[in-house]
């Protein structure tokens, strides 16, 4: 959508900028100072191209090179001014278009940083989190009177636990599930003694 856009953009601005092309012409035959400027100018540039035809050619002429006529002139140098506009305004249109596109690809790259930066936030905010878990659970002692000894895992469950990457989440996930289990042993006890 954006290329449509500036293609569109970049339609009206040469449609603009041929009525401006033109009034040059017409300003450069009317105007005495604007005439001379680009009569100047248009031998300026007769001189050089021949210059460069008669080199590129290999020939070497000291022959003086005849000026273009004043009405030439004015239209080469008015033509010349008019066409650099429209290439002026177009070019233009590609830098903006160049610099537009670059800031936005800035932009982008720092959302995609922040998004990682917020993210890193949050996997630091859990670490610390299972770390405070892991404290409580190694600070908890089970209640007098209740005997563990009945509680028992199968092998299977923690040596697949014991393989993992980080050992201590295994370890806080089985302790965790002990503590659960010990903790419904003692509620069952407990409910019978209650009713009695």
């Amino acid at each position: 959508m954006a290329i449509g856009t500036l293609k569109i953009t970049s339609l009206i601005i040469r449609t603009i900028a041929k009525p401006i092309a033109n009034a040059i012409k017409t300003q450069a035959k009317n105007h005495v100072r604007f005439r001379k400027a680009c009569i100047g100018f248009a031998q300026w540039m007769h001189r050089t191209d021949y210059t460069l035809r008669m080199r590129l050619l290999g020939e070497q002429s000291a022959a003086k090179i005849r000026p273009l006529n004043d009405a030439r002139a004015i239209e080469n140098g008015a033509t010349f001014l008019s066409e650099s506009i429209i290439f002026g305004v177009a070019g233009g249109l590609l830098v903006y278009e160049g610099v537009r596109s670059s800031l936005q690809e800035s932009q982008r790259r720092e959302r995609i940083e922040d998004d990682i930066s917020t993210l890193q936030d949050e996997i630091e905010q859990l670490k610390n989190n299972l770390r405070k878990q892991q404290i409580q659970i190694d600070e908890y002692h089970l209640p007098d009177g209740v005997n563990p000894s009945i509680l028992k895992f199968p092998k299977e469950e923690t040596s697949e636990l014991e393989g993992s990457k980080d050992q201590s989440l295994a370890e806080t996930i089985v302790t965790a599930a002990a503590e659960a289990q010990v903790k419904a042993a003692a509620a069952k006890e407990l409910q019978p003694a209650k009713s009695s």
